[in-house]
């Protein structure tokens, strides 16, 4: 598991994300949205005045057997002019297949293939 979890903080690091938590079997990770992307998501929930929206991803380690298996969701959160955090889940749509493509990375860099 530490092999996948290593590979795992690699590739997310080459993605732009930070690593913000840690346990035995979980990873969160953290990063600033595109300025674009920013300004989409910021006139979906509706206010100009939060802060610039962060996106989160928390990958989960299970060992089955001789096989690691990660699942993940992804998220954005932005905190608003009074301290208030607003948290949407973005595993569905286009974020979630974006984040499994980040796991298929992780899976395919752990058996040994070089992408």
């Amino acid at each position: 598991m530490s092999k996948a979890k290593s590979i795992a903080i690699q590739t997310m690091a080459e993605h732009g994300y930070n690593l913000i938590d840690q346990s035995s079997n979980m990873l969160t990770f953290e990063r600033q949205m595109p300025p674009g992307d920013a300004a989409l998501y910021l006139m979906a929930v509706g206010n100009s005045y939060h802060s610039t929206p962060s996106v989160t991803l928390r990958l989960s380690f299970v060992q089955l057997g001789g096989e690691v298996k990660i699942y993940g969701t992804v998220g954005a959160s932005t905190q608003g002019p009074f301290g208030q955090i607003r948290s949407n889940d973005l595993t569905r749509g286009k974020s979630g297949q974006q984040l499994q493509e980040g796991l298929e990375l992780i899976k395919a860099r752990t058996n040994g293939d070089s992408r």
